[in-house]
């Protein structure tokens, strides 16, 4: 065994996910900008196909390697569906909401999870999780405000992205037993291009050189941020990283501010924490049960 491909160094990978966690909102603050001008088929296309030129360098990276081969072809395409419809519902939220709502609302995809879990992968969910899906919906609920006049459609859109972003999530589960990372990755990419090239001509405004410039930019956010949250996630465990993801709504909201000018209203900043406080609840709860098992690190 090689000790220093096992090493893990705590402060590093959480420094390494804040600043991806940092390029997921920026890409997440290009893509609202982009609503204004371009269909959420189209900035999807797009990012799609800049994604898959700028990650093809590393599919060469070492040959012994064959990224563009799965052992789960059929969970792959499935997975890469179900996360391209994800990726377009978020982005049409983004044309709705303001980001930092949206990107709330985003962070419900654990409650989905956990409902998915159970279906797919039959696994047993403890009470904790279930009244943490529960407050978590109530505070779904409180940012969309159904049968009100502050009903907002861009939140249903944005709960059918975590439900379809969970769905993904859970199929991730069973190619990432067989498939190398970057193979799921490069099937994400591509299964998303050629999905979206079927419907991206009925939507298609050719962009201006400004359009393009920020469309390539919202594609390599978008890259290096699955690069550095990826690698963070490979040098330390989950349970110590989780917490910070939720550190994406404060860089939405400075987005938000700063860029748009908006940020969500009091009832909106009540409904994210209830979300976020849900999440952490879960985390906390879920850590303190892994300590009382036994842990190897292969």
């Amino acid at each position: 065994m090689n000790n220093n491909e096992n090493t893990i160094f705590p402060l590093d990978a959480i420094l390494i996910l804040l600043v991806g966690v940092i390029a997921f909102a920026i890409n997440d603050g290009l893509a609202q900008y982009l609503t204004d001008s371009y269909s959420p088929i189209q900035i999807l296309w797009c990012r799609y196909l800049f994604g898959v030129l700028y990650i093809l360098p590393a599919f060469f990276w070492k040959k012994n390697r064959p990224f563009f081969v799965t052992q789960t072809p059929q969970w792959q395409i499935i997975r890469g569906l179900t996360i391209t419809a994800s990726s377009v519902l978020f982005v049409g939220s983004l044309a709705l909401l303001n980001i930092a709502e949206a990107t709330a609302i985003g962070f419900a995809s654990p409650f989905f999870v956990t409902i998915l879990s159970i279906i797919f992968l039959k696994e047993k969910v403890s009470t904790n999780r279930w009244l943490a899906v529960i407050v978590g919906m109530i505070g779904i609920i409180i940012i969309v405000r159904p049968g009100t006049d502050a009903f907002k459609w861009g939140g249903v859109l944005g709960i059918a992205a975590a439900a379809f972003w969970a769905l993904g999530l859970t199929f991730t589960r069973k190619t990432s037993k067989f498939d190398h990372f970057f193979t799921t990755l490069f099937f994400t990419m591509t299964v998303g291009l050629v999905a979206s090239s079927f419907f991206v001509f009925f939507y298609w405004h050719t962009p201006d050189v400004r359009g393009w410039v920020v469309i390539m930019t919202m594609a390599a956010f978008h890259v290096v941020a699955q690069f550095l949250i990826i690698y963070a996630f490979s040098k330390a465990p989950a349970s110590l990283l989780a917490p910070f993801c939720y550190s994406q709504l404060v860089w939405a909201a400075l987005i938000g501010i700063i860029c748009f000018g908006t940020m969500p209203d009091f009832w909106g900043w009540v409904g994210s924490l209830i979300i976020i406080g849900s999440g952490i609840y879960v985390w906390y709860k879920e850590r303190l049960l892994w300590k009382q098992v036994p842990q190897t690190l292969n």
